[in-house]
């Protein structure tokens, strides 16, 4: 599936109703937009989604800038549907310059956090501890 900026959603495969957990990709066609327009064309897909095939329960994947644009949505969209997993790969939390990188990846302390770091951590110090 990928979405357009206008929240244009373009359907590629066939999703029949004996599959067991699908695997659905979802792509923007825009990968400069601020994270909070993909989240909302996150939100878009999902609902869709969740309409068309009565989705109850996700499991979520997302890798580099798709990691933002997940976390975002949850922080956002958590009430509908239930994500029963997530997983973030590389996501760049903290997009750090290069100098900021320089002494390799040993360190005690972050020694820059952008806003989106802060607001994610804020977030989760929020959240109730999970068994």
């Amino acid at each position: 599936m990928t979405v357009s900026s206008n929240g244009e959603l373009h359907y590629m495969g066939k999703l029949t109703k004996q599959a067991k957990n699908p695997i659905i990709a979802v792509a923007f066609d825009d990968n400069q937009a601020p994270i909070e327009e993909w989240r909302d064309w996150l939100n878009i897909a999902i609902t869709d989604l969740k309409t068309r095939f009565h989705f109850k329960k996700l499991n979520g994947i997302g890798y580099s800038n798709g990691g933002l644009a997940l976390s975002a949505y949850v922080q956002k969209y958590h009430e509908t549907p239930n994500f029963q997993k997530l997983i973030i790969l590389g996501a760049p939390y903290n997009d750090l310059d290069e100098k900021d990188n320089a002494g390799g990846a040993e360190f005690d302390s972050v020694p820059h956090e952008t806003d989106m770091l802060k607001s994610f951590l804020n977030r989760k110090k929020k959240e109730p501890k999970r068994p």
